[in-house]
This record gives C-alpha cells, structure tokens and sequence, in this order.
C-alpha cells in the first residue's frame, strides 16, 4: 500500500470516547490499544491528511488515522496545516506514522529538523556500507514493479533491523514543528506507527516461485522468515521506551481457498500448495512482547493490530468471490483470537468517466477509464453515483466485519474507506480534502454503531437458496442479509446490505 486509515467517533449510547480508547458502560470491557482500531482511516495518500486540518472533512470523527509523516516537519499543502494543527483539531484521535518497512523510498529532500520525518526505513538513494539494497544475481536492483520508485530492502539484515528500529523511534520521539494555523497549537508527536508491506512472501510480482532466487533468499519462506524477525524487532525496540505506542502491521498473506485448521493455502499464482503464509502470519500475531519490557505481560502482542488492505473487494470495487471471503474470514478470526485487532479495509472507488451506471449497478468501475474531470459534461452524475456507492461498499466493509466477529473473535473492525488519490486533485472532479463516504449515511451510522459497541454474530451463516446471500443474526438480536454479488439476487440488490 502506498496511499492509507480511519477511526470515527461515535455517540452511541453507553459509549465513552476518551483519548482515542473506547470503553462501554455497563460491560466487562477492558480498554486495549486495539480499541483505538474501532474506526480507522488511510489517509496516507497525497494531501489527504489535510481531511484532519481545522474545518476539514473528517476533523473530530476518527479515533484513528495513518498519515504520513512528512506533514510533522511543517505545512506540505500550500494553505494547509501540519500535524500540531491536526492534534490541535483532533485531540481523541490517535495519530500513527506511516513507515515502509519492506521498500525503500525516496528521501522527502527535507532539511533541519523535517528531515527526520521520512516514509521508508533507509531511503533508496543510500549508497555505501548503509545501503540495504536486494539485487538480483547480476547485480541490478529488485526494484517494486506496482511503485517503480522502490528498491527492495534486505530484511535479513541486522544492520537493516536497526536502521527501521532506529527510524520508527525517530518518528514517535522527534516533535513536530508548531501549529501553522492553530494560534498556540504547541509541537506534538506521533502515537503510533503503521508498517507497510510486512508480507509473508514478497509480493507485488516478486514472489521467488515467480521470478527466480535474489538476494540471500532461494524460497519465499525464507523471506517470509526475515520479515517476521524485522517486524517484531521493531515493534518491540518502540515498545521498550514507549509500552503505549500503537503498532500496526499491513500484513500480506493469502489465504485464498485455505484449510485455516492446517494453515495450508493455494497460490493463486502457480496453483502450487504452500503451508507457510497463513501460519507465518499467525505466528506473528502470537509473537508477545519480552517479558523484561515496560509492558510485562506475556499475553500482550507484540503487534497490536493488523491491517488487512482488501477487506471485501480489489481495488476500483471488484468484489472478492465467496471462497475468498470465507478464507479471509477464517484467517481474521483467528488473528482476532490472538488478541491481535484486525482492521478489514477497502478502498473507496474512484471517480472515473464512466456511465453513472456503473456505479449504481455495483459493477467494477474499470481502472482504465479515464478519471472524471470537473469539466466534464457528467461530472456531476459521476459524483452522485459514486457517492451512494461508496456508501453502500462501506456497509458492505462493515457487514462483513460484523460477520467475521464472534464471541471469541470481537477485535475485528471495519476502516472508514478513503479512495486513492489517484483521481483527485487539481482538475479533477473531487479533491483529495473530500471524504469518500457520506458518515451520516443512516446505514453506514447504524452498522458503525454496532461495530463500537461490541456486537457480534451469534448464528451460524446460511445463504439465501440458490444464491450467494449470507444471512446472519447479531448479538443485539437484528439480521443482517449480505450480498456480495455484483448482481442482484434473492430480492437483494447487487452489492447491498440489509438489516433488520
């Protein structure tokens, strides 16, 4: 992921909204850095942190976000605000870095004290004994084919381990430049961190079975391996100083079509049989802090949640088939039981120059469509329509969050969906300062609500007959009905939610 989450306040009866940790009254409930996961959004992308910004779009309604952290070292956005102004307007919302752990990126160009705040552990420009870079066997760079702009970093290496634990400390210790349009909003600084790309295989096309040996690794275990060392290496170096601090993992594992009991998956890629993905990820999530840290007992992870990119759907909206949510389902539950917080997340879909219909029909909005421009003839058609849909896509997040939850599994929460920014910005029909979902959206509010307050799936999930409709009954006794079709079916529409 190269553009990011959310957490949205919520008042519902019975709950209590204090320092971005959640408690309900009248319940056994006991306050973890997972409840700051209720209501996360990824506002990683350009300029979408200014959605925090005094006046913004999602000022006070997120318990939560990941955002870059670029905007600490002063204002990015010509007329925007940096992150002492975004404290300032979002005092109960946990503010968690975003850090690339898998890739180096380029340096920001910061200078002075900004410069601390950057986006990968090493930048991908470093040269010399410091450089991490992975090379194939003659000697050029594995360079990320999705963000071509990223060199893979060799995450077997101590020296690299230290260089990432070294910069997430950075970026949780180093203040912030002082508010640029909040009169005294002193420096402030960040409350958690978010790793990207912590995969257990690499990925992004350069899974080993795919392409051939590099680096020190002739298996995609292997690599899967070293990350798990470097994850948790970095977690617990932040973890000794600061116990509070919210980590969060962007876990890449595919469960598609598993036996989640053994921990065996089939790769979509090769139809070939691994056992190691799943399990390495639950091993992640099993992994507890060293008892001799701030943070004593053996039951706390060491990880506090993990980030599931794609919830219910690819990007531009095309939906995940039902052996693929089940297995995702399963795999969830099982972090969840860990006490390891799950986020399910989904993109919203982008505003491209399409028939509205498209939109409104819950097909998959092709990413090869031009995006719609504020000049256009049906900017405004295109706008609407995309606005209902991603409403419904997030009920649709948040359904299945819902669904995924049990008694033994409640850490399971649904992201407030953001689209990327690559359809926004100057010309463009929205900008990247608009929030994706309408919050106030009655069925997004309702199934938010019982997302805070602990619900959870009571019943076994049956289907409507003949169709892919899930049907379950939730712990506060309603019904939820769950389309995940892009086609209507059963008298529910394509992509629909319904509760009663």
């Amino acid at each position: 992921m190269k553009t990011l989450m959310r957490t949205v306040t919520l008042c519902a009866a019975g709950l209590i909204v204090a320092g971005g940790l959640l408690t309900v009254q009248g319940n056994a409930a006991v306050a973890t850095p997972t409840d700051s996961l209720q209501h996360v959004a990824i506002l990683q992308g350009w300029a979408q942190d200014q959605l925090l910004c005094p006046g913004g779009a999602l000022q006070g309604k997120l318990t939560a976000a990941v955002i870059e952290s670029v905007v600490a070292g002063g204002v990015q956005v010509p007329g925007g605000c940096d992150l002492a102004d975004i404290r300032a307007a979002n005092p109960n919302t946990k503010l968690v870095a975003y850090l690339e752990i898998g890739f180096e990126s380029p340096a920001t160009g910061s200078t002075g004290s900004a410069a601390a705040f950057q986006p990968s552990c090493v930048s991908s420009a470093t040269s010399g004994p410091n450089s991490y870079d992975v090379k194939y066997p003659n000697g050029s760079e594995v360079v990320n084919p999705d963000y071509t702009y990223q060199v893979m970093a060799d995450v077997s290496s101590a020296g690299y381990r230290s260089a990432c634990s070294s910069m997430a400390n950075t970026l949780l210790s180093t203040p912030s430049a002082a508010g640029a349009v909040t009169v005294g909003a002193p420096p402030t600084t960040f409350d958690g961190v978010m790793f990207d790309d912590v995969n257990m295989s690499p990925q992004h096309g350069l899974n080993i079975e795919q392409v051939g040996a590099y680096g020190s690794w002739t298996t995609d275990a292997q690599y899967g391996d070293d990350m798990n060392t470097t994850a948790l290496a970095v977690s617990r170096s932040i973890k000794s100083t600061k116990p509070a601090a919210l980590v969060v993992a962007n876990v890449g594992v595919t469960p598609w079509l598993s036996d989640m009991s053994s921990g065996r998956a089939v790769n979509p890629e090769s139809g070939t049989t691994s056992s190691d993905e799943p399990q390495r990820a639950l091993a992640l999530a099993d992994a507890r802090l060293n008892p001799a840290q701030t943070r004593t007992s053996s039951t706390v992870p060491a990880i506090d949640g993990f980030l599931r990119e794609f919830g219910t759907q690819w990007g531009n909206a095309s939906p995940m088939d039902n052996p693929t949510l089940n297995s995702e389902m399963g795999f969830n539950q099982l972090v969840a039981g860990r006490n390891v917080g799950v986020i399910s997340h989904d993109y919203a879909v982008d505003l491209r120059n399409v028939a509205s219909t498209v939109y409104t029909s819950g097909a998959t909005v092709s990413d090869s469509a031009a995006c719609s421009a504020s000049a256009d003839a049906n900017a405004s058609s295109i706008v609407a329509a995309a606005s209902t849909r991603r409403a419904s896509d997030e009920a649709l997040t948040e359904a299945f969050a819902l669904e995924n939850r049990t008694s033994a599994s409640t850490a399971i929460y649904a992201s407030v969906d953001q689209a990327q920014p690559t359809c926004q910005g100057t010309g463009a029909a929205e900008s990247p300062t608009t929030a994706s979902v309408n919050l106030s959206n009655s069925l997004v509010a309702s199934l938010s609500a019982k997302l805070a307050t602990g619900v959870y799936r009571t019943s076994a999930v049956t289907t409507v007959s003949g169709t892919n409709v899930d049907v379950f009954t939730l712990s506060d006794g309603s019904v939820i009905h769950l389309n995940p079709d892009t086609t209507p079916a059963g008298g529910y529409a394509a992509r629909s939610v319904n509760v009663t």
